[in-house]
């Protein structure tokens, strides 16, 4: 998509982008727990909804006790659970 493909494939099943893709040269896609806790640092309260949904669940969930110590709530959500706001 990022080189402009209009059509990709998936599960047998031709979808098409209708959508604008821009990249972002310099970021890394995987950041540490580490990386992720001076992330969020750099927001002010009231702290956004965080949740954790990318990885392994011994790290998400080690994770999120980090962010609860640092004041955090960040909640794990289940498959298909679906969310509100």
């Amino acid at each position: 998509m990022v080189d402009g493909s209009t059509v990709f494939r998936t599960g047998g099943e031709e979808i098409f982008v209708r959508a604008a893709i821009h990249t972002l040269g310099g970021f890394s896609a995987h950041a540490g727990q580490s990386q992720l806790l001076d992330w969020v640092s750099n927001f002010k309260k009231p702290h956004p909804r965080l949740f954790l949904v990318h990885g392994e669940n011994n790290a998400k969930i080690a994770l999120q006790k980090h962010l609860a110590s640092a004041g955090w709530s960040a909640d794990i959500p289940t498959k298909n659970q679906s969310i509100s706001f």
